[in-house]
């Protein structure tokens, strides 16, 4: 996700959702199958945008689509996780 700045981010995500699901359930099979369904969405997205923004960029999109694209991303780091 090097196009929204966020491998970092989701990374962290990634440790307080597992916990989190880890002391939910109290077992881990349960919790990492939350924790799938869980993350994956979010993680999609994340690359969804990151590969449309390359896209974009290789196609010499214009700079207003770009930040479109920067914006979904931006908006899709700052909402909970």
């Amino acid at each position: 996700t090097s196009h929204l700045a966020y491998g970092g981010g989701l990374a962290v995500e990634d440790v307080a959702a597992l916990s989190e699901e880890i002391v939910r359930t109290n077992d881990i099979d349960q919790a990492l199958s939350a924790y799938y369904e869980r993350r994956l969405p979010r993680v999609k997205e994340a690359d969804r945008l990151c590969y449309a923004i390359v896209e974009r960029q290789k196609q010499k999109g214009s700079a207003d689509e770009i930040v479109a694209l920067r914006n979904e991303g931006a908006d899709l780091v700052f909402s909970p996780y």
